[in-house]
């Protein structure tokens, strides 16, 4: 069999030499019949028949693709090929894809983990209708065998149809999925208040399929999945749209640290990880803001944002036997702060307890669990300007006072038990707010 070859130039990075073959695949319908796809690194192969096949392998350093191809259709290919680069450099829309991927939580045995997370589960777990929907991003048919306790034996799988940029069954489209399976699997673990495990496998939805997912989450009767009935994955759309990224972004940290908390078998590391949920919502990306003390900031994020959720928590009666005598939320925060920081300092990961029954250790992780949620939620239902927290004004900024305002200031500083430059940054970030 004889071959041609010929280069395609300008292809920057591996996304595009992807992209170049979700094109590909697209434009060559009706054209080249492909009937198979595989990959080895950074080459990929497009079968045609049992004997003939595209070859096509990208240079990084030349920033171009080397292709080969039957001479018998050497002259469809370079033209398709080059219909496909014109689109890519022309920033074309492609017309987007489906694909589906399982997730399942599967818990049979009253084990370690179980009992922990008793307590916990009785005040998160959910039971939610046949399908709900992500957005317009995505359909979620839900089948929940869990039976009359969930605390204890979760048997829910989730089927997510998810959309996403390219070609049906293209690499590109294929991999900017496997990049959003985390997050997805962030926000159903927290909105299910189960962690929920994604297949290893990612399959086209087959195109019989394809009209009912439009359908579905296009539908006003099909409701969009909430967390503590805000629509999670319309608040990261708008973050992303509205040029919030970065609240975007500590929001599903957040949620990503909730869930890897919610599949540990030890309270210290589980406790580890729900604080750190709390803290990845109090400290933005800014260079400036790392020069605070992290625990002040975390401190501080819980008594302004989150003082309904601690005065709750505080009042129930088993809050005393999970954490001693703490009065003030300050000290409750200083004390959640410090679940954080104990088992990293100290090596001293989990209690274990050969109890077959929920005891204090489940009854510490149901509480601070219930701060957790409550802190996800406050971001979510009133996102806060990355501002928050920051360690310093603009520098830019001067104000005067004369003796007398000076002194009416700090007198208001100190009503509020505040030092002046603390009380003038509450002000300002106040407004902001």
């Amino acid at each position: 069999m004889e071959y041609s070859d010929f280069r395609i130039e300008r292809i920057l990075t591996r996304d595009h030499a992807l992209l170049f073959q979700d094109w590909f695949l697209l434009l060559a319908k009706g054209r080249v019949e492909i009937t198979g796809q595989g990959t080895s690194g950074e080459s990929w192969t497009l079968n045609t028949t049992e004997r003939n096949a595209i070859k096509i392998i990208f240079l990084p350093e030349k920033k171009a693709l080397d292709i080969s191809s039957p001479k018998e259709i050497s002259e469809a290919v370079e033209k398709i090929s080059d219909e496909s680069l014109k689109k890519i450099e022309n920033n074309s829309p492609t017309p987007g894809s489906w694909w589906s991927i399982r997730f399942a939580a599967q818990q049979a045995n009253l084990d370690q983990h179980s009992l922990l997370h008793m307590f916990r589960s009785m005040g998160t777990y959910k039971r939610w209708p046949e399908k709900l929907r992500l957005a317009q991003s995505a359909l979620l048919e839900i089948k929940d065998e869990t039976g009359e306790h969930p605390a204890l034996f979760p048997k829910l799988s989730i089927e997510a149809s998810i959309v996403s940029p390219g070609a049906a069954g293209g690499p590109f489209s294929k991999l900017q999925v496997e990049r959003l399976v985390p997050v997805v699997s962030a926000v159903l673990s927290s909105c299910f208040g189960t962690p929920l495990t994604p297949d290893a496998a990612i399959f086209p939805v087959n195109e019989d399929k394809i009209s009912e997912v439009i359908k579905g989450v296009r539908s006003n009767d099909i409701l969009e999945l909430g967390f503590q009935d805000s629509p999670i994955w319309s608040v990261l759309e708008n973050c992303h749209l509205t040029g919030a990224g970065e609240l975007a972004d500590r929001l599903v940290g957040a949620m990503m640290a909730y869930e890897a908390g919610m599949l540990q078998r030890t309270d210290h590391s589980t406790l580890l990880f729900f604080v750190s949920a709390i803290e990845a919502l109090t400290v933005p990306n800014l260079k400036a803001a790392k020069t605070q003390r992290l625990s002040k900031r975390f401190i501080y994020f819980l008594e302004e944002f989150c003082s309904k959720e601690m005065d709750e928590v505080m009042a129930h009666s088993g809050f005393e036997q999970a954490f001693g005598r703490l009065r003030s939320r300050k000290k409750f925060a200083s004390e959640l702060y410090s679940l954080r920081s104990q088992p990293v300092h100290t090596g001293r990961f989990g209690n274990y307890s050969g109890i077959p029954m929920a005891n204090d250790q489940s009854l510490k992780v149901g509480l601070v669990n219930d701060v957790v949620t409550g802190a996800i939620a406050t971001l979510i239902k009133q996102p806060v300007s990355l501002l928050w927290g920051h360690p310093e004004l603009d520098p830019s900024l001067t104000i005067r006072l004369n003796p007398v305002e000076n002194q009416k200031l700090k007198k208001k500083a100190k009503n509020h038990h505040k030092q002046v430059e603390e009380y003038v940054k509450y002000l300002a970030l106040k407004n902001i707010h």
